[in-house]
């Protein structure tokens, strides 16, 4: 009987570990709780924490984290109790799917020391692609505590032992990798994209003709493309993923596999980051965060709270590309799904206030003012009370949008005030944290203007502008220098539009039309100065700034500009 029973265990075990891989987690769990069910006597230590790890991976998945909790506190006590039955793989085990709990609970400090901890134990006999992929989880708690360079440490120690494990393997698919010595790829510090590139460009024909084609090469490919991400070549790192993703796509059958799930992550954030203004890789960042979505609902993840912050980011995209309805659907997604959640959680209400600042955007460029003027309240409420640190920075973006509404109802007074309250606010954050005060203004994800260290000395080491980027950047010249301008302060305004004009002639494109214009307000400032000169007096043009509104209602000196959400613990 006895020897039955550790038949229909092992049975039910191996039925929970296939049901996991196709993304079947309520089967899963179902099968795992069934090998549980039989008792004490009929198991050993090794099956009871295999029949626990597999249900913390499920309950994880399943966005259960009290009950994952629940089953790692008692792998936890098992462990404790029989750690000389045990080998190493199952601690390497453990304390992954600890990091794994404590970084979806937003707590990257002991994600990092237990990931840490599963990394330390030495010749384990355990899968090295497992190794590997929790050595990139660590990096991806660094980027998630905006520690950038511990990221890129993680990230290239993880290449490095990759590639010694190509040279020294013999493997079918693997082996035939051993020839070009990969190693030396990545034997200079700092890493140079160059070489990254020479190393993709030696595995992308292997791939192509389905030789190295196996879960280490597709990591292989997600822990280039993370590098190259962290150096802000996000075209770069848009192609690794894709190659990662191809390989998976073939390893495993099931749409639902979380493997896959991991690479919709990874080149949703990719494009998002990478689109700039062009719409096409837009489109391309939307469809793989609704691919994500789809993959939740399919698997019956409960995840509200990240469903919504994926909500909020379409609906950002949205509003970028003036798909002003979408804008709102996607917001009012949100706001559905966080209304679920416990309104005493600081995460939830923060990303909540995201939702509101997204609704009042859309009813400010559809010129509806007491609804637009109703969210910015909301909003701004939220994170005056809520948000720390350089994340503070959104809280100036907010009072910057809200005096558009005042400026729109032409309350000048007001208007003034907020604007002059969001540049003080802007500044004293950019001098407490060592940002730089232009770059706080970017629609771009990859100028990671919402950092918690100082890494404003790492950032422009890495960073080149392109032309797109460039461009925005003469933009946010021009919208600092208007608001100048309309605060009356003609030095300032003078000093911004000039930067907006050099911008635009470092252009390789034709941007006549927008530098004429910016020329004429120039010359307008000077002349007003000059007369100011004259006088012997101190000019007020009050008069000469009064708002106007043309039919649509929008302000003259109103430029429609996008400002990203940001996606953090503060």
């Amino acid at each position: 009987m006895a020897d039955d029973h550790q038949e229909m265990i092992e049975f039910y075990v191996k039925q929970g570990n296939e049901y996991y891989v196709e993304g079947k987690y309520e089967a899963a769990l179902s099968s795992f709780t069934e090998a549980s069910s039989f008792t004490v006597e009929d198991k050993s230590v090794t099956m009871k924490c295999r029949i626990l790890f597999g249900m913390i991976k499920v309950t994880y998945e399943l966005n259960l984290l009290e009950d994952a909790t629940k089953y790692l506190n008692q792998a936890f006590k098992l462990m404790k109790n029989s750690h000389d039955d045990l080998t190493p793989a199952f601690h390497v085990v453990f304390y992954d799917l600890k990091g794994k709990i404590l970084m979806k609970l937003e707590d990257y400090d002991r994600t990092i020391k237990s990931l840490n901890k599963a990394i330390s134990f030495p010749d384990v006999n355990i899968p090295k692609v497992v190794l590997f992929q929790i050595q990139s989880n660590i990096a991806k708690a660094y980027i998630a505590l905006y520690d950038y360079e511990n990221a890129e440490e993680s990230a290239v120690i993880s290449l490095q032992e990759q590639l010694k494990y190509y040279d020294n393997n013999d493997d079918k698919y693997i082996g035939c990798l051993r020839r070009f010595n990969l190693s030396k790829f990545v034997d200079s510090k700092p890493l140079q994209d160059d070489k990254l590139q020479t190393l993709c460009n030696v595995l992308k024909p292997l791939v192509g003709k389905e030789l190295a084609l196996s879960m280490e090469t597709a990591t292989l490919f997600d822990t280039i493309g993370s590098i190259f991400y962290l150096h802000y070549r996000y075209d770069k790192a848009v192609d690794c993923y894709k190659m990662s993703d191809d390989i998976k796509n073939k390893l495993f059958k099931s749409f639902n596999n979380r493997n896959r799930l991991i690479s919709a992550e990874y080149l949703s954030n990719a494009y998002f980051a990478y689109a700039e203004s062009d719409d096409n890789q837009l489109e391309m960042a939307v469809k793989y965060y609704r691919k994500r979505i789809s993959i939740m609902n399919e698997t019956n993840v409960n995840d509200d709270f990240l469903l919504a912050q994926l909500y909020n980011i379409l609906g950002e995209i949205r509003f970028k590309q003036k798909k002003y309805e979408g804008c709102k659907r996607y917001h009012k997604m949100a706001t559905a799904c966080l209304s679920k959640l416990n309104a005493d959680n600081m995460n939830q209400r923060i990303e909540m206030g995201i939702s509101h600042f997204g609704n009042a955007k859309f009813y400010l460029v559809k010129n509806n003012l007491p609804l637009a003027e109703k969210y910015f309240k909301l909003s701004l409420n939220i994170f005056e009370k809520e948000v720390k640190g350089c994340n503070q920075i959104l809280t100036a973006d907010i009072m910057d949008n809200y005096a558009q509404v005042f400026e729109k109802q032409g309350n000048l007074k007001i208007a003034k005030m907020y604007y002059r309250q969001a540049i003080k606010f802007r500044t004293d954050i950019c001098k407490q944290n060592e940002l730089d005060f232009v770059s706080t203004y970017y629609s771009r994800k990859r100028l990671e203007k919402y950092r918690r260290y100082r890494v404003s000395s790492y950032l422009p080491q890495k960073l080149k502008l392109n032309d797109r980027a460039s461009e925005e950047k003469a933009l946010i010249y021009e919208k600092i220098a208007r608001i100048y301008m309309f605060l009356e302060d003609k030095s300032n305004s003078l000093s911004y539009f000039n930067h907006a004009l050099n911008e635009y002639h470092n252009l390789d494109k034709n941007c006549r039309t927008k530098i004429e214009k910016i020329r004429k307000e120039i010359n307008s400032i000077n002349q007003r100065k000059n007369s100011s000169i004259r006088n012997n007096k101190k000019s007020d043009i009050s008069a000469q700034s009064t708002v106007s509104l043309n039919e649509s209602g929008k302000s003259l000196y109103e430029i429609n500009f996008h400002v990203p959400i940001f996606r953090s613990k503060t």
